[in-house]
């Protein structure tokens, strides 16, 4: 009897699977290879560790989202864009989310770092921040991150439903807040 052959993309949703159904709490190879009907050889032809298939996932999932923040049309404020599609996967894939932020893989150091960079491309076509410092840069990003992390975990536990209007504002406040407050520094 021939084996099935299992794509690396394959593996990848199998894993993402797994982890939108149970966080990262059980994601081991026998649990991907059950989830793909197959057994762990595949899992390990492609991915040395488990360690390995969990950085790849990660990333995996970072181009997923990044893909969708390019497919979304052309708004006036793609920075509100970007933040309420993050908000939107923390609602939609709720043990994913939880299991890369908030999880202690580290994962969530890697995401940090990635989002900073996203930060910095999209802010170019944003007209109050497009000449910040780097350290006003870092500061809005932050800024920014903990009020849609916020604004993500309180509408996923389904304490708040923010309209986009009422994300823009918040986003906006954050914006001024730190303009503000880098102005008098």
């Amino acid at each position: 009897m021939r084996h099935k052959v299992y794509t690396r993309e394959q593996i990848l949703r199998a894993a993402f699977d797994l982890a939108a159904d149970s966080g990262f709490d059980h994601f081991t190879a026998r649990n991907i290879a059950k989830k793909m009907g197959g057994s762990t050889q595949p899992i390990y032809f492609h991915f040395e560790s488990m360690k390995d298939l969990k950085v790849a996932l990660i990333k995996w999932i970072q181009e997923d989202m990044i893909k969708k923040m390019n497919e979304i049309p052309e708004s006036e404020d793609l920075l509100l864009d970007v933040c309420t599609t993050y908000i939107d996967f923390a609602r939609l894939y709720p043990k994913v989310f939880n299991a890369l932020y908030f999880d202690n893989s580290g994962s969530g150091k890697m995401l940090y770092r990635r989002s900073l960079e996203e930060f910095k491309l999209v802010i170019t076509s944003h007209k109050k921040l497009q000449n910040l410092t780097e350290r006003q840069i870092s500061r809005m990003h932050d800024g920014i991150w903990m009020a849609v992390t916020g604004i993500a975990q309180l509408r996923k536990a389904g304490i708040i439903e923010p309209t986009r209007d009422q994300q823009a504002v918040i986003i906006d406040e954050v914006i001024e807040g730190v303009l503000k407050d880098e102005k008098n520094k």
